[in-house]
């Protein structure tokens, strides 16, 4: 190797999925990348390791090979150089330097959530109106709980849970004008409102949606573990009922968000494959007959769907297919993760 590549912002950029990040996420991949060097003949990953990191080639040759024996030989100048070396987790292959090699790495935790956290910014106002609770509009009439109860999420949840979340509740006295959450912020608490009247507002969007008693909020970003995507605000002063983040994965989130795999053909077939990744990575490797929907578009896409269709994300979306999930079983679809969707690509 002639000379030491130095990663810049613009580079990280020509890679797969950086170039989907907004500046604000790049950055904050840029400040975590690591590069390093390999020797000709060195191993950087073998099969069926588990590995923490995602690699990146930025000089010199790679050879996969797979567990059909069938190899790859990997450069600069190659397609597949703008993707990761190592798709999976445990490693699906070996990887060998066939030259002296560079690569860069970042944590594949990080980047899931990055991507996550990019893509669950994007949505509008008025999709937020599709996936709340239907109230009526005297708000004084209105029971909270039985609204709550009433809900396709609250369906999936079985009746102990139940019992046990309401359990939980407790109720805030909020005065009007006060930033119940705000964009950008990490998640702590589930909300409903018990009394009053809430603003939703987004620094991309220049409306608003008002959410009134018995309409809940600030469930997408303890999905997730994304920062808020948009600041509520109480228009009037009011109560809202809250649980913290560890009762709402517990209670709220573990029971709705099911896993099946591909054993279970019955639950498969007939059933419609989503894959919420972006359209580059679907392309480049997924599974077969899967549906590209990016999380960022899944809301805009629920017409489309047909109540009592079973809908399976994949789940090499990582946190972006958790919040999938639980947004379709919110919408009232029967959803559920498939695992190990990566070991079944063509």
């Amino acid at each position: 190797m002639s000379s030491y590549m130095t990663v810049t912002r613009e580079l990280l950029q020509t890679f797969v999925p950086f170039n989907s990040l907004s500046v604000e996420y790049l950055d904050k991949a840029f400040a975590k990348v690591s590069t390093r060097e390999f020797l000709k003949g060195a191993q950087i990953f073998k099969q069926g390791e588990r590995i923490e990191e995602s690699f990146f080639l930025l000089k010199g040759k790679v050879e996969l090979a797979g567990n059909n024996h069938v190899t790859k030989l990997i450069d600069v100048n190659s397609e597949a150089c703008q993707y990761a070396l190592n798709q999976t987790s445990p490693a699906t292959g070996n990887a060998i330097a066939k030259s002296r090699v560079q690569v860069f790495s970042i944590e594949r935790e990080l980047l899931d959530l990055l991507l996550t956290w990019n893509q669950s910014g994007e949505f509008s106002l008025t999709d937020l109106q599709h996936h709340h609770i239907d109230v009526n509009d005297h708000e004084d009439e209105v029971d909270w709980m039985s609204s709550l109860l009433q809900s396709p999420l609250l369906q999936k949840v079985p009746p102990a849970n139940i019992q046990q979340l309401f359990a939980h509740f407790e109720s805030v006295q909020v005065d009007a004008g006060r930033a119940v959450v705000r964009e950008g912020e990490s998640g702590d608490y589930f909300y409903v409102i018990e009394a009053g009247k809430a603003q939703v507002s987004s620094k991309g969007s220049n409306s608003s949606v008002m959410l009134q008693p018995g309409q809940y909020f600030g469930e997408e970003a303890l999905v997730g573990n994304t920062p808020r995507n948009a600041t509520v605000s109480m228009k009037t002063p009011g109560h809202l009922m809250r649980i913290n983040k560890a009762a709402f994965t517990k209670l709220l989130q573990e029971p709705v968000i099911r896993s099946i795999n591909f054993d279970d053909i019955e639950a498969v077939v007939g059933s419609q494959v989503v894959d919420v990744r972006l359209p580059i990575e679907h392309r480049h490797s997924s599974v077969a007959g899967s549906m590209n929907i990016p999380l960022g578009r899944l809301r805009k896409q629920f017409e489309h769907f047909t109540k009592g269709q079973r809908l399976v994300v994949t789940d090499d979306g990582g946190h972006r297919s958790q919040v999938a999930v639980h947004l379709l079983c919110q919408a009232g679809f029967d959803s559920c993760i498939l695992q190990d969707a990566d070991q079944h690509y063509v």
